[in-house]
């Protein structure tokens, strides 16, 4: 899987494209590389353009619990992962949680290639993958620069799906966690 992480990002930064992708404007991540990841860090703020053409700022949703996702249209296990998210977030939508009022997810699509002659190609192939996938919540983000953007050195991302679970307060409460193991964590986390 690494292996074939460092070919995609080879390939990204050679300007070729046979994956599909898509997206929108500039990350502004406000990671520091020193910075810490950890569970209980506060995870650092993302505002990118959202595939509708707006800015989605992840700060916005403070007081939820949210699952910031990174994804790309072209990632098979991404796309299998995306019925997951489907059933759990209509599950825990409207939950009460002990640290969170309701759960979101924020998706960080990494396509592209960072060419921004194939922006709208990209742009295109992103929106049809989350029509596709049935990913009816609003927060679709991404900078169309694939493994070539910032937010892969600023977030540690070595391959994809990768996520980080956040309080009402941004703070980690877990990375990576799949289907099931998620929907497990999301129980232990309700208010009951």
């Amino acid at each position: 899987m690494l292996m074939f992480k460092h070919i995609i990002k080879l390939i990204s930064i050679l300007g070729i494209s046979f994956f599909v992708s898509c997206g929108s404007s500039e990350s502004t991540s406000t990671q520091s590389k020193n910075e810490s990841l950890d569970i209980g860090a506060v995870l650092p703020n993302i505002k990118l353009e959202s595939n509708k053409e707006s800015n989605i700022d992840l700060a916005h949703l403070r007081g939820s619990i949210v699952l910031v996702d990174f994804w790309a249209s072209w990632c098979a296990p991404c796309r299998k992962e995306n019925k997951q998210l489907v059933k759990l977030e209509e599950k825990f939508r409207d939950a009460k949680f002990k640290n969170g009022k309701g759960f979101k997810i924020y998706s960080v699509s990494l396509d592209g290639s960072g060419d921004p002659t194939r922006k709208a190609h990209h742009k295109q192939l992103w929106n049809k993958a989350i029509k596709a996938d049935h990913l009816i919540w609003p927060y679709h983000v991404s900078d169309l620069k694939g493994w070539t953007s910032p937010l892969i050195d600023d977030f540690k991302i070595d391959a994809i799906p990768a996520s980080y679970l956040i309080d009402s307060k941004g703070n980690i409460l877990a990375k990576d966690l799949s289907g099931h193991e998620l929907e497990a964590f999301l129980m232990r986390l309700l208010d009951i």
